[in-house]
């Protein structure tokens, strides 16, 4: 099991660029695989010649990996680092800047630990070594960047071992790595949801070493293929990618699953029954979930268990609320649909298909998607209020269904919101009155 996350950790780090939150946790994960597992040490080393390659930004991630195992070993603590210097010192006359950086202050910070662990023969071998570093990064961009990675938590505060808890996973790391503060789990929110009873992890840590930090001022830009031209390569996060939490909106105490039901009663119906290509319902359901959709609609529960629908599902099946009805039943569940009141639309282009931006969607609204290649059937037509189409400019006949259902729903939202922000501001004038 060790073994094979450990190559899944190496390949992940080797072939994606990942944005600094999950680029820490992979790595403090290899690092403390390495730790605990003698026989996964030199496997360590194979991905330096690996990195080389297939991806040279990535020497990074296992630079790091290796100076935060020298760190926490005890056992053949010398013989690692030294190992470490062999591997990392080729990487300080790399061709890019961030990666020579990089290397350059790991290996001192390498030597700075042999001094305090006397380890007097390494510190002896690499001496001039040591010294030409310190010369050569005491000029130009150098000094600055370098201070600025010496003084980072990653390099001069974080410990892999006693900084694992469920505070540095959940709220130190995704702060320091300038995560959205909607993501921060607090140690109170984990303790309310019964964490604190876990035994293999600590809760909280037993030091404020990481709270002294504040969110990481520089960014490496080791996958850019561009040449080293002395400029600034380690600059300030002007700007960062946020992801909607939506569940940071329900209070403490609160069920979720009923705050999600009670705000999707009666809105739109997303039936896909027609549809068997099981990426384009697995894509979906996503959409759905993201844009709170009352209900979808498949023609077989068991899509949802199939790999290829939750690839790109992403768990949305687990949220949004999914029912089953097979094609053939389709036209006494859209008539039993309309009698619930319910407005139903095709997404099809007929001779009096009305355009979608000129389209009027009430609150309760059914969106009937077509099959990937015969779109709906003529015999299901008759059953619909109207039959909705996307304009097209392009040569190509139709989009895919994915993206058809995606725009329906999106523009369906729009409106929703629109009445709602209206509905608010006459409301508030009312009370004015």
């Amino acid at each position: 099991m060790a073994e094979k996350l450990m190559l899944w950790l190496q390949d992940s780090l080797l072939m994606e660029s990942q944005q600094p939150s999950v680029r820490y946790q992979q790595e403090w994960l290899l690092v403390r695989l390495v730790y605990h597992h003698l026989d996964l040490r030199d496997r360590l080393w194979d991905t330096f010649e690996q990195a080389r390659e297939k991806r040279s930004g990535s020497i990074c991630s296992f630079i790091a990996v290796a100076y935060h195992v020298s760190c926490v070993l005890n056992d053949e603590q010398e013989m690692f680092v030294e190992r470490s210097v062999h591997k990392i010192l080729p990487w300080c006359m790399a061709q890019h800047f961030s990666m020579r950086l990089y290397a350059q202050t790991a290996l001192l910070k390498l030597f700075a630990l042999c001094k305090l662990q006397h380890h007097d023969q390494i510190a002896e071998k690499y001496a001039i070594v040591e010294s030409s570093l310190q010369a050569s990064m005491a000029h130009g961009n150098t000094v600055k960047n370098a201070q600025k990675l010496q003084e980072d938590f990653y390099f001069s505060a974080f410990h892999p071992v006693e900084h694992y808890t469920l505070e540095t996973v959940f709220y130190d790391l995704p702060r320091l790595a300038n995560i959205t503060c909607e993501e921060w789990i607090s140690t109170a929110l984990l303790k309310l949801c019964g964490m604190s009873r876990m035994n293999h992890i600590a809760l909280e840590n037993s030091n404020i070493a990481l709270k002294q930090f504040n969110a990481a001022a520089w960014v490496l830009k080791t996958s850019t293929g561009t040449e080293d031209n002395g400029a600034d390569m380690i600059g300030v996060h002007k700007n960062v990618q946020k992801k909607l939490v939506p569940w940071c909106s329900t209070f403490p105490g609160q069920d979720l699953g009923s705050e999600l039901r009670q705000k999707r009663e009666e809105g739109l119906i997303v039936v896909a029954s027609l549809i068997d290509r099981l990426p384009n319902l697995g894509g979906l359901s996503r959409t759905c979930e993201v844009f709170g959709v009352s209900e979808y609609v498949v023609g077989n529960l068991k899509y949802t268990e199939d790999k290829q629908f939750r690839s790109l599902s992403v768990t949305a099946e687990q949220w949004v609320p999914i029912s089953e009805v097979k094609p053939q039943f389709l036209s006494m569940y859209l008539e039993a649909k309309k009698k619930d009141g319910y407005t139903l639309i095709g997404a099809e282009q007929t001779s009096n298909s009305t355009r979608l931006n000129d389209f009027k969607f009430t609150q309760k609204t059914l969106l009937l998607l077509g099959n990937e290649k015969e779109g709906i059937p003529a015999d299901l037509l008759p059953f619909l209020d109207v039959c909705v189409e996307i304009p097209q400019e392009g040569v190509v006949r139709s989009l895919n269904v994915h993206v058809t259902g995606a725009l329906f729903v999106w523009e369906y939202m729009r409106q929703q919101a629109l009445a709602g922000t209206h509905s608010n501001r006459v409301h508030s004038q009312e009370e004015e009155t």
